[in-house]
């Protein structure tokens, strides 16, 4: 395991000291605050258990790190192997960096001066650096007497620098740094601190002040700061006269993008700045950088028809790659196939030109949902196949967070009650903060109504309807109790909820009136679920149709339910808008099923269709087709119910052959034992 250079040194302070260290001192010999002292430890006393020691508290007196001499001595040696090794790291990255920047080739004995090492190191360093920029097509050359530099273009060395840049802020920053203090303010090993910080500056100050104007706020946090440093990189290549070749595909290929608009507002900001002029090359580049950056929200896209289909046709072939029972699950839910859609549009760009993202939970990922991350690998390929290239693990790990976010929301899917309000505020994208509300949602269940948060909602203090906030990044905010979590959510954070829920939740509010707001709530469930149940009973519509397509089919089945007409309209276009989405065709079950929530409906309907002759003509092994109808504003309990009834016709055999030998009677009471189990199970929650 690395520890990172502040934990070493705060381990090598305790260890060698037999008596108690209070926190203020450490802060004070290493030049940081009682805060960052608290988070490096927090953890420490798991690393200590591998080496047989303690880590001692003492209230007045600090902390000391209590076993035998061996036990320390043994810690203590593989700390200083790991700096040997880390220097070694951190030494080869910067002299990279410092060569691709070189305005003037250098002799080894230049290198050898600069970081204070022999020639032989220098040398033995070259060898290994020569490796790395092969992936890069950038030749490391050797000439006579000894003087070296690189070859390569000017792409190729950008991307080589933004990469060296980006794995030290992998191995510098903790998930949780504040957007800008942490560019700001690097540790001394940083090759941040490499970085022209008056160009740095300058490029902070503009972002901060016209945030919002330039639509900043879109992008994850990672992303945010990946902009930051390429705009860095461009503005001193361009000042020394390193300029991109023009390429005519990349202008074809974003000029009429959104993201080509945003570059150019940035660019006009940066050239008063800077007092230069940015080709058109450069902008155009900036904005693909862009396009392929990741966003924290769901935004209307300007795709044609052709392409979104066939988008959507990747989306479908990848969900068919997971077994059964998520496919299921994954093709009903739209928030899902929204979701991914958006995230696959810059993921594509990405992979086509090879531009680089950090995902921070990549690793986390790839532990806990071992065999999640393993399938979607497996459907990654699909992918792959189109763009015609590898995927690296910090992208599968984002597809397995939106995979991973769907099935925790499958399986909360029946929650009913509700006891206290939280908001969730995550620095990262759609994936990562759908994914730590379905983790929380799921350890507290119905004692928890989450809504999921942006900085922009923060700033709306009004508006902010919570009982308390969980949040991946540092906040405070007056009146408003805020817990911080890790985004994969470790059992120290679900304690620190707990106490919080017991604290906040209950706080003002006798248990009495718990119980007894508890148990209204829970009526008003059984009384909703059983008018449900009622109307629904009233609303099974069995029907024979003779479509050739899916629009005559949907057509057809919303004629025969004799819906009045304005409303047999919004019903048409809603399951022709879901079913554009991706079509919901279960082949071994021999069923296609439409469903969608319907503005203007006042009831629920339920509609099995049959083909007036042997088989539908556009379907030839399809039995049957299930129309699911709901209101727009439709009740959890409502969309509890209809999931039910289409996961019984998978988990349920006799319901699904009750719907293939098409008797009336037998199918209605199928549907009325489906409505039982779920009253019954309202009655076990009271």
């Amino acid at each position: 395991m690395m520890y990172s250079s502040r934990l070493k040194k705060i381990i090598k302070m305790l260890i060698e000291n037999d008596n108690y260290i209070k926190i203020e001192d450490i802060a004070k010999v290493l030049d940081i605050s009682k805060r960052t002292v608290f988070r490096e430890i927090k953890d420490l006393q798991e690393i200590l258990n591998t080496y047989e020691l303690e880590l001692v508290s003492k209230t007045g007196y600090g902390y000391r790190i209590d076993g035998n001499d061996t036990s320390k001595s043994i810690f203590l040696n593989v700390l200083h192997q790991q700096s040997d090794m880390k220097d070694r790291e951190e030494r080869q990255n910067l002299l990279t960096f410092e060569l691709l920047h070189a305005k003037e080739v250098e002799k080894l004995s230049y290198y050898a001066q600069m970081f204070q090492v022999s020639e032989a190191t220098i040398s033995k360093d070259f060898d290994q650096i020569e490796q790395k920029l092969q992936k890069y097509h950038i030749k490391l050359l050797r000439k006579t007497g000894k003087v070296i530099t690189v070859e390569g273009n000017e792409i190729n060395k950008r991307k080589a620098i933004s990469e060296i840049i980006r794995m030290d802020m992998n191995n510098q920053q903790t998930i949780n740094d504040e957007m800008y203090s942490f560019l700001q303010n690097p540790s001394e090993t940083s090759i941040l601190n490499m970085l022209d910080q008056t160009i740095l500056g300058k490029i902070l100050y503009i972002f901060q002040t016209y945030y919002k104007e330039l639509h900043l706020d879109r992008y994850a946090q990672n992303s945010y700061r990946s902009l930051i440093v390429h705009l860095v990189i461009m503005i001193v290549r361009i000042q020394n006269h390193e300029q991109i070749t023009h390429s005519e595909d990349i202008y074809k290929i974003i000029k009429n993008d959104m993201s080509f608009i945003q570059a150019k507002q940035i660019c006009l900001y940066l050239e008063e700045a800077f007092q230069i002029t940015i080709p058109s090359i450069e902008i155009s580049f900036l904005a693909l950088h862009m396009k392929g950056a990741k966003i924290n929200r769901i935004e209307n896209t300007k795709l044609d028809h052709m392409e979104k289909e066939k988008l959507m046709m990747v989306i479908e072939h990848m969900i068919a790659q997971y077994n059964e029972d998520i496919q299921f699950w994954l093709k009903q839910d739209e928030e899902f196939i929204q979701g991914l859609f958006v995230h696959l549009q810059p993921t594509i760009i990405r992979l086509q030109h090879q531009l680089p993202i950090y995902n921070p939970l990549s690793k986390q990922i790839q532990e806990e949902y071992t065999a999640l991350f393993e399938a979607t690998k497996h459907a990654s390929k699909v992918l792959e196949q189109v763009v015609n290239c590898r995927m690296n693990d910090d992208e599968i790990a984002f597809l397995t967070m939106h995979v991973g976010a769907s099935l925790e929301r499958k399986k909360r899917n029946s929650e009913i009650i509700t006891q206290c309000n939280v908001g969730i505020v995550c620095a990262s994208g759609i994936g990562a903060s759908a994914l730590l509300s379905a983790r929380i949602k799921k350890v507290f269940g119905s004692r928890l109504c989450i809504q999921t948060l942006t900085m922009q909602d923060l700033m709306q203090k009004d508006k902010i309807d919570c009982d308390f906030l969980i949040s991946t990044i540092p906040l405070h905010i007056e009146h408003i109790e805020i817990v911080q979590v890790h985004p994969l959510l470790s059992k120290k954070d679900i304690q620190n909820i707990q106490t919080v829920l017991n604290t906040v939740c209950i706080k003002n509010k006798p248990s009495t009136d718990n119980e007894i707001k508890t148990f209204q709530k829970q009526l008003t469930s059984l009384q909703e679920g059983i008018q449900m149940v009622f109307s629904l009973l009233n609303q099974i519509h069995i029907t024979k149709i003779q479509a050739s397509n899916s629009i005559e089919a949907i057509e057809e089945i919303i004629k025969s339910i004799q819906l009045p007409q304005e409303q047999q309209q919004y019903a048409i276009k809603a399951l022709i808008t879901r079913e554009s989405l991706g079509s919901l065709i279960m082949k071994d079950e021999q069923f296609i099923m439409y469903h969608a929530l319907v503005p203007n409906l006042t009831l629920a309907h339920i509609c099995i269709s049959y083909p007036k002759h042997n088989m539908f003509t556009y379907a030839n092994e399809i039995r049957f087709i299930i129309t699911l109808l709901l209101p727009r504003h439709a009740t959890n309990i409502q969309k509890t119910l209809f999931s039910n009834i289409s996961k019984a016709i998978i988990e349920k055999p006799w319901f699904h052959e009750a719907l293939l030998v098409r008797d009336e009677r037998t199918i209605k009471n199928q549907i009325v034992n489906i409505c039982k189990e779920y009253i019954h199970g309202i009655l076990k929650e009271i």
